[in-house]
């Protein structure tokens, strides 16, 4: 939702997963208990890491300049896309809820 409001792209790996999950869709969808997803300027990934040092988070990925967006899991595609097209698919589903 971050990168179609943005419309910045991602690659986002999901091996590094903390939990249980092994299928693609419950890495997907699951909604773990106290889990956040945040994105963090390079220039403060230090001091985030720091800040972090005694809860456990796991990097999925960076943030892209571009519009591309890919996930992955264990080296293969899940999803290769772009904003553009996320963008279209999300407003026509939002509209449809109305």
């Amino acid at each position: 939702k971050a990168c179609v409001g943005g419309m910045l792209g991602a690659d986002i790996a999901l091996d590094n997963l903390l939990g249980n999950t092994t299928t693609i869709d419950a890495k997907l969808f699951s909604e773990s208990h106290g889990r956040i997803l945040l994105s963090v300027s390079p220039n403060n990934k230090n001091t985030f890491e720091k800040i972090m040092r005694d809860i456990a988070f796991v990097q999925l990925g960076a943030v892209r300049k571009d519009n591309k967006f890919t996930i992955t899991n264990q080296n293969k595609k899940i999803v290769d896309t772009d904003i553009k097209k996320l963008y279209g698919i999300y407003h026509k589903f939002s509209e449809s809820m109305k």
